[in-house]
């Protein structure tokens, strides 16, 4: 019916309203025989509750339950594990972690003049402490506007994404106990960086991520499974 495939098109969203229509008439009747397959087959599935806290409707489990009766797929054994293992060491290593601190100077408006006399004001601070004398907490205890002034702007240990992206670009070319030469510009303000420390990622041992693998390896088997289905 027209009515049921303009409302499965808001699903399929697409280059013009033909597309998306042609898509939702597919959806529906890749459903249509699903949910017949499994009233021929006699299933009665309970509906479970997923990961988000929401419960499948009836249609949802009848087409789960047809799946999972008729799509099956072997478990990756162990050198299947080994090999995707060995050839993609580098996704399997703990994230390089850092410690740094940071003075935030924040322009009083959002316009280019507040922004450069805030520009000027992380520079001036920069240059204060070329003075070994002048203690990198205490210019944050007295200038910056972020919280972390209060324990000397130190922002304790990171994880990649952890910050803005411009200030994670900033933290990356210091070394540790280096304070930036510029102020690093981010949508709050101007940053005084100096990083701390830094920790390299270390590889982790295949016992590790074995099982992390073969979960990949047989749900990536069965999607392909299903979609040949």
């Amino acid at each position: 019916p027209e009515r049921l495939i303009a409302e499965e098109a808001q699903n399929h969203p697409a280059e013009t309203a033909e597309e998306a229509r042609r898509a939702a008439g597919h959806a529906l009747a890749i459903r249509a025989l699903l949910l017949d397959r499994a009233h021929a087959m006699g299933l009665e599935p309970e509906a479970v509750i997923e990961e988000d806290g929401r419960e499948e409707t009836p249609e949802e489990a009848l087409i789960r339950a047809v799946l999972d009766t008729e799509v099956t797929v072997e478990t990756p054994d162990e050198t299947e594990c080994r090999r995707v293992y060995d050839s993609r060491r580098e996704a399997f290593r703990t994230p390089t972690l850092t410690e740094a601190s940071h003075i935030l100077i924040a322009p009083d408006e959002d316009t280019p003049a507040d922004w450069d006399a805030a520009r000027a004001r992380a520079q001036a601070l920069i240059e204060a402490l070329g003075d070994p004398a002048v203690r990198f907490a205490d210019l944050a205890k007295a200038h910056s506007a972020c919280s972390s002034a209060g324990v000397g702007g130190s922002l304790g240990q990171l994880s990649p994404g952890d910050l803005t992206a411009s200030v994670e670009i900033g933290l990356a070319r210091l070394e540790p106990g280096e304070v930036s030469a510029e102020p690093v510009r981010s949508r709050f303000g101007w940053h005084v960086l100096r990083l701390d420390r830094r920790i390299d990622g270390r590889d982790l041992p295949f016992e590790h991520v074995r099982d992390q693998i073969a979960l990949h390896l047989e749900s990536r088997a069965w999607t392909a499974a299903a979609t040949r289905y």
